[in-house]
């Protein structure tokens, strides 16, 4: 699925913005005061841990959403108004984090996996070595690229007039723009290859779903088209696996993986492979298993393994039986859709029907559709 919470986080902090004005003065500085304090954002952070720990799928999704608003008027009162925990987060620590929070934000991940290239932690006192060498070079990162890259920027960038609101007393252009960026928002799950690919469907290949773990999964399928290129599945990473009393040594220098590879039914060597921590899986609903175009696949069987690797027991992958079905992704000669205008139609048919019958689609219309009205009478009112 498409991160819709973040639209969602970002409709819901327009919302908060509005519902507390200026002419609430006095009731706000009281409620932020009394209520927005340091005792309840570090409890409200512990809930979040907690309830997130315990629900998945949709569970979790509408837990984030409800946390919304919590975390808004926290945000808000930082922001806009005296709180004993606006003033906390003014100490000198907090504004110097908070100015090179970007710098942050955009080198964490390279520093954190080049740090586990050079040293890998194997007990106690090694990952606190580990955490304060990556904490101190990341937080020295950070500062020298606030210092070559923003804080440039900042300083020689040019003030703009800001242009007036182009729809603001013309409404059908606005209402064409509104609908229009919708459209195009959900096209995004009309394929998950690109316009020029179809999709096929396999509703048998799993009788139940599957736990991944200590011994591999095997299928086979039959593919429906040619030019087949990538398969997509509905995996789901569950951490906590119980260790075997019977279990062999773990090595701490490896890291668990997992593995799905494919051959043409017959084969003797695989035909592609593709490895994955099991963490950056997450509950991905079209996990794609992307390979070289198969040109003449139509008709043909495969076989598909899932495996783990360097099994260390911190988690499991599930293979997943449910409105998810597998899938294959085939790609379409673009001549041929140019060439002949009524497949083209078809073609472009069969996307916006891929829409409105993808479960995730109907889902995020579900959930998001109230906040874009939202957002469209605020942006038209205002």
């Amino acid at each position: 699925m498409l991160f819709i919470e973040y639209f969602i986080y970002f409709c819901g902090g327009i919302w908060i913005a509005n519902f507390i004005r200026a002419d609430k003065k006095q009731l706000k500085s009281l409620f932020m005061e009394t209520f927005i304090t340091p005792i309840v954002f570090i409890s409200v952070l512990f809930l979040a841990y907690i309830f997130l720990g315990k629900v998945a799928g949709i569970y979790a999704i509408v837990t984030r959403l409800v946390y919304v608003f919590p975390f808004g008027f926290i945000v808000y009162s930082l922001v806009m108004t005296e709180s004993s925990l606006s003033r906390l987060f003014r100490h000198p620590v907090f504004l110097f984090l908070g100015t090179i929070s970007y710098s942050m934000y955009i080198g964490h991940t390279a520093i954190v996996d080049g740090m586990h290239l050079i040293f890998k932690p194997f007990n106690a006192v090694s990952n606190i070595l580990f955490l304060l060498m990556t904490g101190t070079i990341f937080i020295l990162t950070s500062y020298v690229l606030h210092l070559i890259i923003e804080k440039p920027y900042f300083q020689f960038k040019p003030a703009k007039n800001r242009e007036p609101f182009v729809f603001k007393k013309n409404l059908i252009p606005f209402i064409i723009v509104f609908f229009f960026l919708s459209i195009l928002f959900f096209s995004f799950y009309a394929s998950q290859f690109n316009f020029f690919s179809l999709q096929k469907k396999y509703d048998h290949i799993l009788p139940a779903s599957v736990s991944i773990l200590r011994e591999p999964y095997v299928f086979t399928f039959i593919a429906q088209e040619d030019n087949m290129g990538v398969i997509l599945v509905h995996l789901t990473n569950t951490v906590g696996e119980v260790l075997p009393k019977n279990a062999e040594k773990i090595d701490p220098n490896k890291h668990q993986r997992f593995q799905i590879r494919m051959k043409e039914v017959g084969a003797d060597e695989w035909y592609a492979s593709q490895d994955t921590a099991p963490g950056e899986i997450g509950n991905s609903s079209s996990y794609p298993f992307g390979f070289p175009v198969i040109a003449e696949a139509k008709g043909k069987s495969y076989l598909v393994e899932m495996s783990m690797k360097d099994i260390d027991y911190s988690s499991k992958i599930i293979f997943n039986k449910d409105a998810y079905q597998m899938t294959t992704v085939h790609q379409i000669p673009k001549q041929i859709l140019l060439k002949n205008p009524v497949r083209l139609l078809s073609h472009i048919g069969d996307k916006f029907q891929t829409i409105l019958t993808n479960p995730e689609a109907r889902l995020v219309a579900i959930c998001i559709m109230p906040f874009f009205l939202l957002l469209f009478v605020l942006l038209y009112v205002s």
